[in-house]
């Protein structure tokens, strides 16, 4: 056993180094790098409406879209984000949740799940428009993408010319 015992001791530094610069990768790979972009509804796929009554004016509504997104961050900037939503409301004001998929320019996808309310209310000149406010999270991710976590808030405008939305995010991948 003493004559392994020398070369182990030449080893334990080399380990140690080896170590180290993992550490070190690990540590890059982990940063906190911001995703906050703004979006713009490009085109409605399929929306269903439905009247389930108990209440005067209670809707539910689900939807898919494509919305169209820009950042500083260029992993985010120039995507669409293929959005599948559910709004239960009452006179258009209520909850909302749904699934999201951002198709990067790479073909890398992430997917994010997100929640939170709105309301609708009447402007100047007898339209319309509902604010939209949440949060969302990162549930997966492809490629680049594999080991996403963050998330953030969203702030959107609906009016009868489309969706504007800002959201702030930050994420790990």
């Amino acid at each position: 056993m003493s004559n392994h015992l020398p070369s182990f001791r030449r080893l334990l530094p080399l380990s140690s180094v080896v170590l180290l610069s993992c550490s070190f990768a690990l540590t890059a790979a982990a940063e906190k790098r911001d995703c906050s972009s703004t979006k713009q509804s490009k085109q409605e796929i399929t929306r269903t409406v439905t009247q389930p009554g108990g209440v005067a004016g209670h809707e539910m509504i689900q939807a898919v879209r494509i919305d169209g997104q820009t950042s500083a961050n260029p992993d985010f900037n120039g995507i669409d984000q293929l959005v599948y939503a559910q709004l239960d409301h009452v006179h258009g004001t209520g909850d909302h949740r749904g699934h999201s998929v951002n198709l990067h320019r790479n073909g890398d996808r992430t997917y994010m799940r997100w929640s939170g309310t709105h309301k609708t209310a009447a402007v100047d000149g007898g339209g319309w428009e509902t604010n939209f406010d949440g949060k969302y999270e990162f549930t997966g991710g492809t490629g680049k993408f594999a080991t996403i976590k963050g998330g953030g808030t969203y702030r959107a405008k609906v009016t009868p010319q489309g969706l504007t939305e800002q959201d702030n995010c930050m994420a790990d991948y």
